[in-house]
């Protein structure tokens, strides 16, 4: 339509558009394709030969997509000959017609072909239409695969468990899945999972889908969960869940308990297959999030570089926890922007995702503390000044968040952990006098959160105040290095670690806290590293980080640990960050 603006004699220029224009074009093509007009590529299939348009190829496929503009010899000469034995000339061809129909026409028998090509070619529309197609159909579609070779089998389960999360969440699977299938998925190595904690999730909803007839079935499907793939602090979460009073489930979660007990020369030894890890998941890698740039870095064996992926987030991260190899951050909370206060990055989606909101974020300065146990977080938050934090729990498997009871003094500088079972604050700031000036100071108070008793309990105080500390748990042992301490009236770099050993009871008591004494060579950077068991880990992000470096006190010198902790921190460009441990699946 003309511009009714437009002067006399003034050139008129508008979009005409026809919303109807181009539907048809596929059967156009397809038309096209059966009078053999225009065909410009040869695909080769089985022993069949296949005439196609390359537009329409490249249109629908990342593979043909790549290729054809590649400049390799298939794109000059027209001719792709796909050499991957279990691609059979049936699979392509009803790929082909989906292609330029729409439409997938597929039975029980087959289904797999065209999963096999779809996968090879990176279809991922048809991907998931079989995949939905045999989540569907599960108890006419069996993974035995009689009439299938033995490559093409592997093949076939390979694609299944490349996708197995999404596959398990749907209603269909959960209702026609048998317990053949799933642990002949289970027993592959390839299984796609940010950790096992997924898997276990995941066998968990089959077994309550139909509670009465599968928990007898329990053990059968349990025992392909490989539970020493998790660490001993989210075994001992399981320890308490409903399914752990099995005396099966019990003894899967303890034998793997007992396996994380042993040496790592040991455990290099032993070959058991509830050990071995899945060779989908990558080595994990430790990523810093920095608030000031909002860049990401990944340290590596030659220092950090910075990661490039979606891994970054525009907004401030004030808090971040790890459960199944899956961040969950707690953002700041910015005017007009896009997004829930509270996200999830899970690595193997390589993007951010809302949760529901933080449920309190009222206005002014604010910090936030937040730790994982199990399948929970807990958060608390204060705001400069308070006297006692809100706090709060999130449950994952509900993605409901709860209120506790509120944390009794501020979090600031708190050094938040869980360990057997329950959340410990150690340290933080209190007010206090220095130089005859009210101030805030370190302290040396400890609390538990146990959640059978739902309440906040002092228990052993450290020997020395902390504040800003770094925290780390191993197996029941917690430590704290770093940060600032409080002595004589001042406040300076705490050159103290201390130990506590939790001590599992009707309530979370602990030991009383010990000092560790560190080697002289490291205690001029005791804000920075912290010597355990010839060990030196580095303290950033309110965490400490083993990088494979340790200490001789006979031979290690001031200037070697220099040295490390410059290495260590060499790129970064702020120390207001956040840490978390991650695999990175490319």
């Amino acid at each position: 339509m003309a511009d009714s603006s437009a002067k006399v004699g003034e050139e008129v220029q508008c979009t005409l558009s026809d919303p109807a224009f181009g539907n048809d074009m596929l059967s156009v093509l397809n038309d096209m394709r059966a009078e053999g007009v225009l065909l410009d590529v040869t695909v080769v299939a089985g022993e069949e030969e296949f005439r196609a348009h390359s537009t329409v190829l490249a249109y629908g496929s990342d593979y043909f997509r790549r290729l054809f503009s590649s400049g390799m010899k298939e794109s000059q000469d027209n001719r792709v000959e796909l050499k991957d034995p279990c691609i059979s000339a049936k699979g392509f061809r009803l790929l082909l017609n989906f292609l330029y129909s729409g439409e997938l026409a597929v039975s029980t028998e087959s289904v797999y072909d065209v999963l096999l090509v779809a996968n090879h070619l990176q279809v991922e529309t048809i991907v998931k239409l079989c995949y939905d197609f045999i989540s569907q159909n599960m108890r006419d579609a069996p993974l035995e695969l009689v009439n299938y070779t033995e490559a093409q089998k592997e093949k076939v389960h390979s694609a299944l468990a490349e996708n197995f999360l999404e596959l398990s969440t749907s209603e269909d699977f959960l209702q026609s899945t048998t317990q053949e299938q799933l642990v002949t998925i289970l027993q592959a190595n390839n299984v796609a999972s940010p950790s096992e904690l997924q898997l276990y999730e995941a066998v968990v909803r089959w077994l309550m889908h139909d509670e009465q007839a599968r928990m007898p079935q329990a053990a059968g499907v349990l025992s392909h969960v490989r539970f020493a793939l998790l660490d001993q602090n989210m075994l001992y979460g399981l320890l308490q869940t409903d399914l752990a009073v099995m005396e099966h489930c019990r003894h899967l979660i303890l034998e793997a308990m007992a396996y994380h007990s042993l040496s790592p020369e040991t455990r290099q030894g032993i070959d058991w297959p509830r050990s071995k890890p899945r060779t989908s998941v990558d080595e994990k890698v430790l990523l810093a999030l920095e608030s000031d740039s909002k860049k990401a870095w990944r340290f590596t064996a030659n220092g950090w570089i910075e990661e490039k992926g979606n891994v970054r987030h525009p907004r401030d991260i004030h808090a971040v926890a790890v459960v199944g190899n899956v961040m969950y951050a707690v953002l700041a909370q910015v005017f007009m922007a896009q997004g829930s206060s509270f996200q999830t990055y899970n690595p193997t989606k390589h993007r951010w995702k809302d949760l529901p909101p933080f449920p309190y974020f009222p206005n002014g300065n604010k910090c936030f503390q937040m730790t994982a146990m199990a399948e929970k977080l807990f958060v608390v938050q204060s705001m400069e000044g308070n006297l006692s934090s809100k706090a709060h729990c999130y449950d994952i498997s509900k993605k409901q968040w709860m209120k506790i009871p509120s944390f009794p003094r501020s979090c600031q500088g708190v050094a938040l952990t869980s360990c057997q079972g329950a959340v410990f604050a150690v340290g933080g700031y209190v007010q206090g006098i220095v130089s005859g000036k009210d101030t805030v100071v370190p302290t040396s108070a400890v609390h538990t959160f146990f959640p059978p008793n739902n309440a906040w309990e002092a228990v052993s105080p450290t020997t020395w105040p902390h504040a800003e500390a770094a925290a780390m748990v191993q197996g029941d042992i917690i430590y704290i290095a770093g940060g600032k301490t409080l002595k004589d009236g001042k406040v300076f770099w705490s050159a103290t670690v201390e130990m506590c050993r939790a001590d599992l009871k009707v309530t979370m008591k602990g030991s009383p806290w010990s000092v560790v004494l560190q080697p002289p060579c490291v205690q001029k950077f005791a804000s920075q590293v912290a010597f355990i068991d010839r060990k030196v880990y580095f303290l950033l992000g309110g965490q400490m980080h083993f990088t494979g470096k340790l200490v001789d006190h006979d031979r290690t010198s001031e200037e070697d640990v220099e040295d490390m902790s410059q290495a260590f921190r060499k790129d970064l460009k702020s120390s207001n960050v956040v840490c978390a441990t991650l695999s990175l699946n490319e």
